[in-house]
């Protein structure tokens, strides 16, 4: 999957939203199938907050995006309130976004 449709994707859910990538508190990219979405992660999150635990679990598949979401509350980077851009995303054509305020 190329990176320009996960960053298309990314601004997309952000566009229909009516929220700028500086208001994302935390971004969570999903790539079982890849590590490098450390890496790279689309060019308006550089700064921000990034959280990745593929390194720990590797490959979980539908179980990706909670375990991820778990640690990082475990871990400090998601609190109570803030606003979080999820994407999922494996070769061929599956890739999905979205937005959303951690309540818990």
């Amino acid at each position: 999957m190329p990176t320009r449709r996960v960053v298309e994707s990314c601004q997309k859910t952000l566009d229909d939203a009516g929220v700028a990538a500086a208001q994302v508190d935390l971004f969570v990219p999903i790539r079982p199938t890849c590590a490098s979405s450390r890496r790279s992660p689309p060019s308006s999150f550089q700064r921000r907050a990034v959280f990745f635990n593929l390194d720990r679990f590797g490959n979980t598949s539908c179980a990706s995006i909670p375990l991820c979401l778990h640690d990082a509350m475990a871990q400090g980077p998601l609190k109570k309130g803030d606003r979080l851009l999820i994407v999922g995303f494996r070769r061929g054509a599956h890739l999905g976004s979205c937005l959303t305020r951690w309540s818990m």
